[in-house]
């Protein structure tokens, strides 16, 4: 019953409600949350700026769904926190970027690609919201979790529009691989590359 409410809301959210069907699917997905269903993250989408234009806004009771999701450790409310808390917008809780980095680190360990891109970005220096010291061989270990989850953007993410190869990591990489390393040597001396973990690279 509680799954088919959040279905049936998040559907309806889809098409671009008029006033009406968002105040249903509000009402459904509160009373998905009331059987157990998890729905903080999507309920509170409802009450953020970037929600339905017609419902009313409440960011502290959004936060506080945001919160509760990440307390079951949803990916999506640990990265939205860490959006939230590196802004301190009006209305929302007060910057606090150790917080922030805590919220986008777990989000990047559970496997969120949207997350693994963006602390890639900031150990590559690309993005200087948490003021992480920068560390290229992290960086790219996150982008190669991120593209084995199937997001072609992982170079992106962290500022490289250009043809992957010429990318200040890659070169490095190319260049120790030679003519021919295995995957446990790449290992040894750039860290761990779960996308070579399996193979043996033969680079000419």
């Amino acid at each position: 019953f509680g799954l088919g409410l959040r279905a049936s809301a998040l559907l309806a959210l889809r098409e671009g409600p008029d006033a009406e069907t968002a105040g249903r699917a509000k009402k459904m997905l509160e009373d998905a949350l009331t059987a157990g269903i998890p729905a903080e993250v999507e309920l509170a989408h409802t009450l953020l700026p970037d929600g339905p234009k017609s419902l009313p806004r409440d960011a502290a009771a959004a936060v506080k769904l945001i919160e509760q999701a990440a307390a079951r450790d949803n990916p999506w409310a640990h990265r939205k926190l860490f959006w939230i808390l590196t802004e301190g917008a009006p209305g929302y809780p007060a910057k606090d970027l150790e917080r922030a980095g805590r919220h986008l680190h777990r989000a990047a360990e559970l496997g969120l690609p949207d997350a693994l891109n963006e602390l890639a970005a900031e150990y590559n220096g690309d993005a200087k919201r948490l003021g992480l010291k920068p560390d290229p061989r992290r960086a790219y270990e996150l982008c190669d979790r991120a593209a084995l989850q199937g997001d072609g953007d992982a170079l992106a993410a962290v500022g490289h529009k250009g043809d992957p190869d010429s990318h200040a990591v890659s070169k490095a990489l190319l260049a120790f691989v030679g003519s021919g390393k295995k995957g446990t040597d790449i290992r040894k001396q750039f860290g761990t590359f779960t996308a070579l973990d399996r193979v043996s690279v033969d680079v000419r």
